[in-house]
């Protein structure tokens, strides 16, 4: 009379739903208590009112050489684990590891499979990765969050690839936090991190301010929301970035635009692959390809004092506001600029040069209402040119290439090119006195005013001279 229901046998089982990990996942406002068993994790699995619960697990279990061995204590089973071994996490927890003034070391391969459970560390100064031991591999998976509230979560000392499957989101929580520090000060030490996620808030993505470190990121999606301005994805130098996604809503995706750094050379630079990024970039040496970039930027350039060579790449700066230091890129006096097969699209402001030579070939620049594409600063080195050919260039109410600040003493070497303003009062080029140029196959066209085509050119003495400017801008030479 006390039961609801009882199956009663010596000879079979009661046999429960089975699901996967993904199927329990997508059950639809589960009741607490409901029970599943899990053919991922083997376990029955109890819904808590929250999350999934283990209900015949402990909750850590280390796996190696076919022995499980069963631990109530996260930090105890890392230290315990074998070379090598899996760390089954069964439950999500605040974990307190209790080392908030010494470095807790890690010096075996491991793999920590979370099962979408959330690893969630304090009281923790940082996590050391083999200072005299060999610890290479680290895999980090299985969904769920892997964090620490440190404000340096991994110090690296060797050689070490870190795996993730692009589920787990591995985090630091401090505000100021770094999730990756290679320090090592031995030549040719490399960092190699794929397939992770890491959204929140923190400081640094990973920070490589070590000349013996060559960090590669492949694969990984990540995004800071630090509203710090001073804050940056990848800090410092010899940082590759291949199939990766950034986004950052606070700082800088290089180091900060609003911090003095020594200046970066050849071997130091950022070379992104096959990249998405939305945010901003800031004193580097850097190297782009097949990429798209999104700057966002308030108060400064979207790319800002940094060498640059790019390759089938489009920009595109949908800021709309208009301080006076708000272009598409503002580029240092030491910067060279190299633009191939590329796009811009601006909503203020296009390319700030420096005085450096700078190459703009088969591209589509386009710059709103603004005062115009390129701007090439004063200097006297008549030795360096800006050549532009085989390329599109439309400006709003400004100069498409020229410049208001005085004489330049520069060269343009400008072919095969369509430059188009729509400004009444503006040139298609606008030049000052003493600046040369040498022009083939050019076309000129204001939509405001036809005859407004060019200010002033000195053409070069081995090039043609200018014989007529007809009234659809087109320079015939003769």
């Amino acid at each position: 009379i006390s039961k609801k229901l009882e199956l009663s046998t010596t000879t079979d089982g009661f046999l429960m739903p089975r699901l996967t990990t993904a199927q329990k996942s997508a059950v639809s406002s589960p009741d607490t208590d409901l029970l599943i068993f899990n053919t991922d994790t083997d376990a029955i699995e109890r819904y808590n009112g929250s999350v999934w619960v283990s209900a015949n697990l402990p909750k850590y279990v280390v796996k190696s050489g076919g022995v499980n061995t069963p631990y109530s204590d996260f930090k105890t089973a890392v230290d315990a684990a074998p070379a090598g071994a899996v760390l089954e996490v069964n439950t999500s927890e605040v974990i307190d590891v209790g080392m908030p003034s010494t470095y807790w070391n890690w010096t075996k391969d491991l793999t920590i499979q979370t099962n979408g459970h959330d690893v969630i560390m304090t009281n923790l100064n940082r996590i050391q990765i083999s200072v005299s031991s060999n610890l290479n591999t680290l895999n980090i998976i299985g969904g769920g969050t892997f964090s620490s509230s440190h404000n340096q979560v991994f110090t690296i000392y060797r050689n070490l690839t870190i795996n993730s499957d692009g589920a787990t989101n591995i985090i630091s929580t401090a505000t100021n936090g770094i999730l990756f520090q290679p320090i090592s000060n031995v030549a040719g030490t490399t960092f190699t991190v794929n397939n992770v996620k890491s959204v929140g808030v923190y400081y640094l993505f990973t920070r490589n301010n070590n000349l013996q470190h060559y960090t590669t990121l492949n694969n990984c999606h990540i995004d800071l929301t630090n509203s710090t301005t001073g804050a940056s994805i990848i800090n410092y130098k010899r940082i590759t970035a291949n199939n990766c996604t950034f986004k950052h809503t606070g700082g800088s995706i290089t180091y900060p635009q609003n911090s003095s750094f020594a200046t970066v050379t050849d071997d130091e630079a950022f070379i992104f692959n096959n990249c998405t990024t939305v945010g901003n970039y800031g004193r580097c040496m850097l190297r782009l390809n097949n990429c798209s970039i999104t700057t966002t930027t308030t108060t400064n350039a979207g790319i800002y004092n940094v060498t640059l060579e790019a390759n089938n790449t489009s920009f595109k700066n949908i800021n709309t506001s208009s301080p006076s230091n708000l272009q598409g890129f503002t580029i240092s006096s030491s910067a060279l600029v190299i633009l191939k097969n590329c796009t811009i699209d601006s909503d203020w402001g296009g390319v700030y040069l420096s005085t450096e030579s700078s190459v703009i070939d088969n591209c589509t620049i386009k710059s709103g209402d603004s005062w115009g594409v390129f701007r090439y600063n004063s200097g006297a080195n008549v030795s360096n040119f800006l050549t532009i050919k085989n390329s599109t260039i439309e400006v709003g109410a400004y100069s498409a290439i020229g410049t208001i600040y005085g004489n330049l003493g520069k060269q343009f070497d400008i072919s095969n090119t369509t430059i188009i303003t729509s400004g009444a009062s503006s040139h298609c080029l606008g030049m000052s006195t003493g600046t040369h140029a040498r022009f083939d196959n050019l076309k000129l066209k204001n939509l405001a005013t036809p005859a407004n085509i060019l200010n002033r050119a000195d053409l070069l003495t081995e090039n043609p001279q200018v014989n007529t400017l007809d009234n659809l801008g087109n320079i015939v030479l003769a």
